[in-house]
């Protein structure tokens, strides 16, 4: 009697360990009256803790999870169906096809973001309802994008954080700062935090739902700008044709940066929408070396813009915006003299503190022949165009440097720099060091033949008055 006893001990042991790799998980008759219990292959189970689940039912064995866990699980498993949906009714404006369902004593309101027709995929836990917006993608890092770093604090999603222009269709997961927006889409949680004093890190994470965003978000080294379309478009920038929207209709993409290509994505959806972004990483350097750099590699394309007050006699003219506050925004107009001039343009922040622009089908002015040639300053890297002077600089500069016998400019380069030599010799360097005029030392006359005198500034005034009242001084 006791021999069998204890064989029908270890084999309800033997059967209890064969369906279990929890060491609360049960299956069998017991589970018939359990709150939570889930049948497979004809066996039921459940859990000795009543509040947790059965799940992964693998080669007959199965794991007691939270709810919390089942719903990070199913999060996990779902992750290449579509990106999670936006929640609540800020977030699903009237219009929009929207799901509401009641969870205890409140509801959920669930919607997709770029379709107007319900596509969702919910699955509903205690306390917990998740939902998917089936076959509706995300943008995905371009190829050779930065990588923005895990924060470390959670386990990834494995849908990499995406950043500034990726982030442009409706994430339904985002940190936003003044400077920089982190986002995720098909994750239930994202997470920041600042690694060191530079960099913030990010991680999509199903672990939690949510954001967790840091107080303090750190731009990452380099953005993605996003592009331009149509018209802002300049002649010779590297542009990408879609055809997209309701209408299919064709749309021309190009970057700020006029040697950068334009990266497209059709995300789809039930309405495919396009996301496009200007990649800038891997260029090494600060913002202002980079404008540098490109303003050297452009310095064939034209004159340099000019800026300020003076564009506001000149339209077009390009205008951006260093902060969006319509309060303290301050406005940078970049414009070019000559008509139908387009814009070349770099602009490597999105506060636009460093910006670099040239007019399209403009020349410079060289020497003319037997001028006096000024010499280079030899403190910067002179661009290769030599300084004009007095009657040359006629002409509207975009930099120059003026005293009452002495007027030195440039044409196509970013910055203008002076010196003096201890014999009196005005120097002047061209360069795209440096952005403006840097006027220092005195300012000689210089004697050459590119000098204003009194009777060419007669000659001038009665050609102008000639024109002006149609005499005929031939």
């Amino acid at each position: 009697m006791a021999v069998t006893v204890i064989i029908a001990l270890c084999a309800v042991f033997a059967l209890s360990m064969r369906f279990s790799i929890g060491q609360d998980c049960l299956s069998g008759d017991v589970c018939y009256n359990a709150t939570h219990n889930y049948t497979v292959d004809n066996v039921t189970y459940c859990c000795s803790d009543d509040t947790r689940w059965p799940s992964r039912f693998l080669n007959s064995s199965c794991d007691c999870v939270s709810p919390a866990t089942r719903a990070k699980n199913w999060a996990d498993y779902t992750m290449g169906e579509g990106r999670m949906c936006l929640t609540g009714e800020s977030q699903c404006p009237k219009g929009h096809s929207r799901t509401t369902l009641s969870q205890k004593s409140w509801n959920v309101t669930f919607c997709c973001s770029n379709s107007w027709k319900s596509s969702e995929s919910v699955f509903s836990f205690p306390d917990n309802i998740i939902c998917r917006c089936n076959n509706n993608s995300a943008p995905v890092l371009p190829p050779g994008a930065y990588v923005v770093p895990l924060s470390g604090d959670y386990n990834s999603s494995g849908e990499p954080c995406l950043y500034d222009a990726l982030c442009d269709d409706v994430p339904s997961l985002k940190c936003q700062g003044d400077n920089v927006v982190y986002c995720c889409y098909s994750s239930r949680g994202i997470y920041t935090k600042n690694l060191n004093a530079s960099t913030t890190g990010c991680t999509c994470s199903n672990e939690f739902w949510g954001e967790k965003c840091n107080a303090t978000l750190k731009p990452v080294a380099s953005t993605e700008q996003r592009c331009l379309t149509n018209a802002a478009c300049p002649a010779g920038a590297n542009t990408t044709v879609v055809a997209g929207g309701t209408n299919n209709v064709d749309v021309t993409y190009c970057c700020p940066n006029l040697l950068v290509t334009p990266y497209v994505q059709v995300v789809q959806g039930t309405i495919p929408h396009v996301v496009c972004s200007c990649s800038l990483h891997g260029q090494e350097g600060s913002a202002v070396d980079r404008t540098r750099l490109w303003a050297k590699s452009t310095n064939g394309f034209g004159r340099w813009c000019e800026s300020g007050s003076v564009c506001q006699g000149f339209s077009p003219s390009l205008t951006f915006y260093k902060n969006d506050d319509s309060n303290t925004r301050q406005v940078l107009s970049l414009c070019c003299r000559h008509p139908n001039s387009t814009y070349y343009f770099a602009a490597y922040k999105e506060d636009y503190e460093s910006i670099g622009c040239r007019c399209a089908n403009t020349s410079v002015p060289g020497p003319q022949p037997g001028a006096y040639v000024v010499p280079d300053v030899g403190y910067y890297n002179s661009t290769g165009e030599v300084c004009s002077y007095n009657a040359m600089c006629l002409d509207s500069p975009s930099v120059k440097c003026e005293s009452y016998v002495l007027t030195l400019c440039c044409y196509g380069s970013r910055g203008l720099h002076t010196g003096t030599l201890n014999n009196k010799t005005t120097l002047c360097t061209c360069t795209n060091d440096i952005a403006g005029p840097r006027c220092e030392g005195s300012m000689y006359s210089i004697s050459g033949s590119s000098q204003v005198t009194t009777t060419a500034c007669l000659w001038v005034l009665i050609g102008l008055l000639a024109s002006r009242y149609g005499y005929n001084t031939g």
